[in-house]
C-alpha cells in the first residue's frame, strides 16, 4: 500500500512541473518586441490568430464615403469607402480588433510581412512600389519604430437602372484613394504603402489605393485594405516624428480617368490614435496648408514669370477649384498644385496645349535648369523646346 502511495505522489509532481512548463512558454511565445528602437514584431506562426483580439469588436470610429460616377457608355456606379483613423500597430490589441471587421479572414500583417529591410538608421523597401499616384516608387523611413495602419474596405456597385453586368457584359471601373501629407516632418520616399487584398492576390501602391475592377457582376468587393504608414519616436519626438503628417493630412477619393491625374471627388480628413491609445479629431478642413491658406492665393511678380507668396494684394490671385484638387489662374488657363508629398514639397502646374499633349499625365514644373513635363509615370523630362514658353508663370 506504501508503494502505491508513493507512486501516485511521484505522478502528481511530475504533472504539476510540466503544467508549469507549458504555461510559461505560451506566454513568451505571444509576447510583442517593442523594446528600444525595434519596431514591434511577432512570430509568423501567431500573427493574427489571437482569439481574444479576433473576438473583441473595435470601439473605433469608422468612416464611410460614397460617391457615384458614371462611364462614357452611361453605367452608373456606386463605390463606397469604409476605413478607421491612423492607429499604430503596438496597439495591438486594438488594432486586431479593427482588422477583425473588415479583413474578410485575411490574417493581420505585422512588421515582418512588408518586406522592409534595415538600411542605415531605418528601413526601406528593397522592390519599388507602383508610383502611379505619385513619388518615385521607394519605400525608406529613417528611424522607424513604428507603423501607422488605416484599415478599411472598398467595394463597387453598379447602379445603372435596366443594365446589369455579367460574364458577357464585362465594366471596368477604376478608383483611388490616395495620401495628401500635411504639416510637419517631410517625408522621404512613398509616405505610404496601400495593400489592397483582393479575393486571389495583394495589389500593392505606393501613397495609397489604385483599382482598376473589372466586374463580371453588379457588385465587386467589398475587399479589405490596409495602409501604412512609419512613425519614429525619439527623445526630439516623444510624440512621433510623422505624427503632424499624418494627423493634418487628409485622403483625396476619386476616378483615375481625368486629364489632370484623376477627377477629385471628396477630400477627407481622418483621426489618429497615438501611442497613449487615445483618439485625436482631425484638423478642420478646407484648402491644403500652404504659406497661405484659403480659397486664394495672392501672389506677387519678383520677375519676368516668376511669383512669390504674398498675405495680400499682389499681382495674381488664384483661386482653390476644389473639383481639379489645384488652384486655377482664369487668366492664363493654367492650374496650379502644391504637392506636398515631395520632398521638398513642389509646386507643379498643368497648362493646355501642353500637359494635355500628355494624356494622363503632363503636369509641369519649374526649377533651375528650366521647365520639366512628366512624360509618362514617374518619367520627367526637359519640356521639348517645340512649346512656346514664354507665357508660362511659376512660383518660386
Amino acid at each position: 500500500m506504501k508503494r502505491v502511495i508513493a507512486v501516485l505522489l511521484i505522478l502528481v509532481m511530475v504533472f504539476a512541473l510540466c503544467s508549469c512548463g507549458k504555461s510559461d512558454s505560451s506566454a513568451k511565445k505571444e509576447d510583442l518586441n517593442t523594446s528600444g528602437n525595434e519596431p514591434p514584431k511577432q512570430a509568423s506562426e501567431t500573427a493574427g490568430s489571437s482569439a481574444s483580439a479576433q473576438a473583441m469588436p473595435s470601439s473605433v470610429e469608422w468612416k464611410e464615403i460614397k460617391y457615384e460616377t458614371t462611364d462614357s457608355d452611361g453605367y452608373t456606379f456606386e463605390v463606397t469607402y469604409r476605413f478607421s483613423p491612423w492607429i499604430l500597430i503596438s496597439n495591438g490589441v486594438m488594432a486586431n480588433a479593427v482588422w477583425a471587421e473588415v479583413s474578410n479572414g485575411k490574417p493581420f500583417p505585422y512588421f515582418d510581412d512588408w518586406g522592409l529591410e534595415s538600411y542605415h538608421n531605418g528601413y526601406w523597401r528593397a522592390n519599388n512600389l507602383s508610383n502611379n499616384l505619385g513619388g518615385n516608387g521607394t519605400f525608406y523611413c529613417p528611424g522607424m519604430n513604428d507603423m501607422y495602419y488605416c484599415m478599411g474596405s472598398l467595394s463597387i456597385k453598379n447602379i445603372t437602372e435596366g443594365w446589369s453586368l455579367s460574364e458577357s457584359n464585362k465594366r471596368t471601373r477604376d478608383t483611388i484613394m490616395v495620401w495628401r501629407g500635411g504639416s510637419g516632418e517631410g517625408m522621404e520616399g512613398a509616405p505610404i504603402i496601400g495593400r489592397l487584398f483582393l479575393s486571389d492576390k495583394i495589389r500593392e501602391e505606393g501613397y495609397g489605393i489604385l483599382v482598376n475592377a473589372s466586374m463580371t457582376s453588379d457588385e465587386w468587393g467589398p475587399f479589405p485594405f490596409i495602409l501604412m504608414a512609419p512613425e519614429s519616436f525619439t527623445p526630439n519626438y516623444p510624440d512621433g516624428r510623422y505624427y503632424k503628417h499624418f494627423a493634418s493630412g487628409s485622403f483625396n477619393f476619386g476616378d483615375h480617368t481625368n486629364k489632370k491625374g484623376f477627377v477629385s471627388i471628396q477630400d477627407v480628413k481622418i483621426g489618429i490614435i497615438g501611442k497613449d491609445g487615445t483618439y485625436a479629431a482631425p484638423a478642420e478642413e478646407g484648402a491644403p496648408e500652404i504659406e497661405v491658406t484659403g480659397l486664394e492665393i495672392h501672389l506677387k511678380k519678383t520677375g519676368n514669370n516668376s511669383y512669390s507668396v504674398t498675405s495680400e494684394g499682389g499681382d495674381k490671385t488664384i483661386v482653390w477649384d476644389g473639383s481639379a484638387d489645384s488652384y486655377y489662374d482664369k487668366d492664363t488657363g493654367c492650374w496650379a498644385w502644391f504637392n506636398t508629398d515631395t520632398v521638398p514639397n513642389t509646386w507643379q502646374y498643368w497648362y493646355e496645349g501642353i500637359s494635355s499633349d500628355y494624356g494622363d499625365y503632363g503636369w509641369l514644373e519649374h526649377g533651375p535648369d528650366g521647365w520639366f513635363v512628366e512624360a509618362s509615370a514617374g518619367n520627367w523630362i526637359p519640356l521639348p523646346s517645340t512649346y512656346d514658353t514664354s507665357g508660362l508663370w511659376y512660383i518660386g
